[in-house]
């Protein structure tokens, strides 16, 4: 099988060129998709999950016991897995914490997917690997084209990048979804720790100077299974149109709150800059994401962020 070559920080990113949209017919009487999901218990496996079922698709949940992605039976348990695709949404995403701890965040990201991507060749499985904004550098003042130079600023998204670099290189049709600012599930995320903050505390202080494109995962999970129905291939960008900082997230969403007739401890939002929160992990000033390539070759989109503030409010 012939190996795509790895390319240096800084260089554009090699991306496979995607087949125009076609949506694969399901004839009657043939099985619908199966599809396996890593990270089934967390923020957007869980909500993948849910849109499976949503579709009527048949689903194997992939938690830590089934596959610890520290493990030594990786590719082993993948390549048994008897699944049409296996859709990567387990990670090690503590973006803060991957500065004290790079090589385990580098074990997780980077060489587990690895040995998935490896496990997914041998068993023929289509993979289709979550990745990230943050494997961009921020440097560029409009959307980020999919082809644009990578240049991850922190460990998560070098070992996010790793990762990346490994489904590439090693599955004949890989599928690279990079998505950004994820929020909206069950678990804790910016959302709900700001609900949670705003009930409790009568100030708070949100970084202002940080631009991207917000996305919720209930609205994410059903354009993944959709690209998966499309047959879809190369690295694309998916997330919530529009853009924002953390900041205007956390008004609109005080601001929808209330509007619902929350009573929140808050009484002052005040701007703060990156430099002074002083979070361990360099963050990119601007990561928003183009979504021209899975809107015009695959006919996916997702709604506006704003729309999906009264649903997110459910899960707070």
């Amino acid at each position: 099988m012939a190996r795509r070559r790895a390319h240096t920080r800084g260089a554009r990113s090699p991306v496979a060129h995607p087949r125009p949209s076609r949506r694969r017919p399901v004839r009657p009487g043939e099985p619908a998709l199966r599809v396996a999901v890593t990270g089934a218990s967390g923020q957007l496996g869980a909500a993948v999950l849910d849109a499976l079922s949503d579709a009527g698709l048949k689903s194997v949940s992939l938690t830590r016991s089934e596959l610890d992605l520290e493990g030594d039976r990786i590719e082993e348990t993948v390549a048994g897995l008897q699944v049409d695709w296996l859709l990567h949404c387990a990670a090690y995403t503590a973006v803060d914490q991957a500065e004290r701890e790079p090589k385990r965040a580098l074990r997780i990201n980077g060489d587990a997917t690895a040995a998935i991507a490896r496990g997914a060749a041998r068993s023929d499985t289509r993979v289709l690997y979550v990745s990230t904004d943050y494997v961009f550098d921020g440097a560029m003042s409009e959307p980020y084209p999919e082809d644009a130079p990578v240049a991850p600023i922190n460990a998560y998204g070098q070992s996010k990048r790793v990762g990346e670099l490994a489904v590439l290189e090693i599955l004949e049709r890989p599928l690279v979804v990079r998505t950004s600012w994820l929020m909206g599930g069950g678990t804790p995320n910016f959302a709900s720790t700001m609900m949670r903050l705003g009930r409790t505390r009568d100030t708070l202080e949100v970084v202002c100077d940080q631009r991207g494109r917000p996305t919720w995962v209930f609205d994410l999970a059903p354009a993944l299974i959709e690209l998966m129905e499309r047959d879809a291939e190369g690295v694309l960008h998916v997330a919530n149109e529009g853009e924002a900082t953390w900041y205007e997230v956390a008004d609109a969403l005080f601001e929808q709150a209330r509007a619902q007739g929350e009573a929140l401890e808050l009484r002052e939002l005040r701007e703060t800059t990156t430099e002074r929160y002083g979070a361990p992990a360099a963050r990119p000033s601007y990561s928003v994401l183009d979504l021209t390539r899975a809107r015009e070759t695959y006919g996916v989109t997702l709604p506006g962020w704003r729309s999906g503030l009264i649903r997110a409010l459910e899960n707070c």
